[in-house]
């Protein structure tokens, strides 16, 4: 395929994100629904583009904006509102995955017929709430603020749960099950990732605030966030936490950063979620098409 034409596709996707964006603000229709409808007219019905080719890259994009959108959240939740919100999410979460993974598990046993660890691992995958998919669905549904950050808290901390869930019973499936080792794991996680997220936090915190607009503080701070991520990752840790822990640190810095460091991101993450949903779309398979 010649280099022009996914840049080309590129280019289209930006343009229409934006228009779909400033209609989908006039209407109040979810901006998803235009990217998806234009990811299923360029993928399965015209065959126009193929997404299967550029999975790698894709992949890459939704991790991406997935940091970004979780810096988002982070950065909108008020420590406060955390304190009174947390320990209702963080049960609305555990119930959550609990049920979601035991569900698709016995669906797995008995309908694909895998064992009790693989069908665990697939009740894990499939037991995640994507935050890149709840959060722009949010922004369009009417609801109280308090369920609202239930809901966001919850996609958050399910992402977390759910990644860690798969990385125990992969751990078990390769090495055996070790009480000692799957509870270091565990904590090893949740604790580096948030750790990281805050030392790394106050670090480029003060750095962007010891900037000025012409030093570019809004591109050191998307690309710290996606930086400690991959080292988080790196270390074994969630990178997830970490990057949830970034923005709440930002959210809540005194005095408050520039808003055109936290417009940058909004702006990234309507970029990045517009490739997210097109693909989406463009992945999608219809029989009779």
């Amino acid at each position: 395929m010649d280099v022009f034409f996914p840049i080309g596709i590129a280019g289209m996707i930006i343009l229409l994100g934006s228009f779909m964006f400033i209609l989908s603000k006039k209407i109040h229709y979810p901006l998803m629904v235009f990217l998806l409808g234009f990811g299923i007219i360029i993928g399965p019905v015209t065959g126009i583009f193929n997404p299967y080719s550029f999975q790698t890259i894709i992949h890459s994009f939704v991790t991406i904006a997935l940091i970004i959108v979780l810096f988002e959240v982070g950065y909108n939740t008020k420590l406060t509102d955390l304190k009174q919100n947390l320990i209702p999410s963080v049960w609305l979460t555990l119930l959550g995955i609990f049920f979601s993974v035991i569900l698709c598990a016995i669906a797995a046993k008995f309908i694909l017929h895998l064992g009790v660890l693989h069908s665990l691992l697939f009740g894990a995958l499939l037991a995640s709430t994507d935050l890149t998919i709840v959060a722009p669905l949010l922004e369009h549904i009417n609801i109280i603020p308090k369920l609202k950050t239930y809901l966001e808290l919850e996609s958050s901390l399910n992402s977390v749960v759910a990644a860690i869930i798969a990385i125990i019973i992969i751990n078990i499936l390769e090495i055996g099950f070790e009480i000692e080792g799957t509870i270091k794991l565990f904590l090893t996680n949740i604790f580096v990732g948030i750790g990281l997220g805050v030392v790394f936090g106050f670090v480029i915190l003060k750095l962007v605030q010891s900037l000025n607009i012409e030093e570019k503080p809004h591109i050191i701070s998307i690309g710290s966030v996606i930086l400690v991520y991959a080292i988080a990752e790196f270390f074994s840790a969630s990178g997830i936490l970490a990057a949830l822990v970034i923005g709440l640190i930002f959210g809540n810095a005194k005095p408050q950063l520039p808003k055109i460091v936290y417009s940058f991101g909004g702006e990234l993450q309507l970029i990045l979620l517009a490739f997210v949903y097109v693909l989406l779309g463009a992945f999608l398979k219809f029989e009779f098409f």
